[in-house]
């Protein structure tokens, strides 16, 4: 397993937020989503609605669009 770091240089997300953020756009359930990133459901919903927060998104359906939009759930190169 890969340590990820705890923040990207210069992002106002962690690593695992933007992990979470992938997840999510690429359609998976919360679930779906801490089992594969290997942390509980309750963390990883805390990480997004800290990513909420960081978005000023107003519900889960407009976090997806500005996930999207703000390009954060694309991959790292």
């Amino acid at each position: 397993t890969e340590h990820l770091p705890t923040a990207l240089p210069g992002a106002p997300v962690t690593a695992v937020q933007q992990s979470i953020a992938r997840l999510l756009v690429d359609g998976c359930t919360d679930q779906a989503a801490a089992e594969k990133l290997g942390i509980s459901v309750r963390t990883c919903r805390a990480h997004i609605a800290k990513l909420m927060h960081t978005l000023n998104a107003t519900s889960r359906a407009h976090l997806g669009a500005l996930l999207v939009q703000s390009r954060l759930a694309e991959p790292t190169r």
